[in-house]
């Protein structure tokens, strides 16, 4: 394989939200943990699950779904996947429901529409996996995390 070839290529984390696979580049991934107790937080969105404490930060953690207007009909289980997320300085958890697996997209096989051309717009693109449409996450849309709480003063044990 060439470099030229190399760098038309995106590895991926396909994962599946309710019944819609999404990709996000793995570049934004820290890693994937299991659900952690989670500290709810009062008058917060509701798509904020809660904070979690995770090697003496606290990260808050966002219901993915929800945060795309996707309703969860169930409670979270313990084995509820959480991709733990930089960008740009910020890291979230957020919540998804299952991991598909890791996935090397060529560019240019990703569909661009006219939908996914505003900043506001969750997602980036498509790109057809096995068969199935999969839509790009826009990490734009998710950070900056616009949660009316002081994360950064937060320590564990403050009220």
């Amino acid at each position: 394989m060439t470099t030229r070839s190399l760098d038309n290529q995106i590895k991926m984390l396909h994962f599946q939200l309710k019944n819609t696979h999404v990709c996000v580049d793995i570049r934004y991934v820290d890693k994937i943990i299991s659900l952690l107790q989670l500290e709810p937080v009062p008058n917060s969105p509701p798509y904020l699950a809660g904070l979690m404490s995770l090697e003496e930060k606290i990260i808050p953690v966002i219901d993915l779904a929800m945060r795309l207007g996707m309703h969860r009909e169930q409670p979270y289980t313990i084995d509820i996947p959480i991709l733990l997320c930089t960008y740009e300085a910020q890291q979230a958890g957020l919540i998804i429901d299952k991991v598909m697996g890791l996935v090397t997209i060529n560019k240019q096989n990703i569909q661009m529409h006219e939908e996914f051309n505003s900043v506001e717009t969750p997602f980036i693109g498509s790109v057809t996996l096995h068969d199935d449409l999969s839509l790009l996450l826009n990490m734009n849309h998710i950070f900056p995390l616009n949660i009316n709480i002081d994360l950064k003063n937060k320590k564990r044990g403050d009220k």
